[in-house]
């Protein structure tokens, strides 16, 4: 069982007919609402997407506890520290755009099509 109206009161209340809608109708609709897309969205460089990642509180936290160690003469301490921070975020970088990479490829090779009804015949579009 489906939610929401039945669908002659769903296409009642947007305004259309079993017939699907007119070519006008279409052209109308795309002029107030515009093209049905999907929006990308902005990327930022590497350095940046590498940078974003000492953001990360535990990562301060961290970075604060090794400025310590260096303050108080523990060099082993502050060397480790930054050691395992930069592993760490090096990692978690690699990792985010590797998975960036692959949902890039997997986007690209999905093609969107839908069927349609246009002055009562139906036709597929992209």
């Amino acid at each position: 069982m489906v939610a929401g109206p039945p669908p002659a009161q769903a296409r009642s209340d947007i305004g259309h007919a079993a017939s699907g809608l007119s070519g006008t109708r279409v052209i109308e609709r795309r002029a107030h609402h515009g093209p049905n897309l999907f929006h990308e969205s902005k990327q930022r460089s590497l350095l940046l997407q590498f940078l974003a990642r000492f953001r990360n509180p535990l990562v301060l936290i961290l970075l604060v506890a090794s400025a310590v160690s260096a303050m108080t003469g523990e060099m082993a301490n502050f060397v480790i520290i930054n050691a395992i921070v930069l592993l760490s975020v090096a990692l978690d970088f690699v990792q985010e755009y590797r998975a960036n990479t692959a949902a890039e490829k997997l986007r690209a090779s999905v093609s969107l099509r839908t069927s349609v009804m246009r002055d009562g015949a139906s036709f597929r579009v992209q």
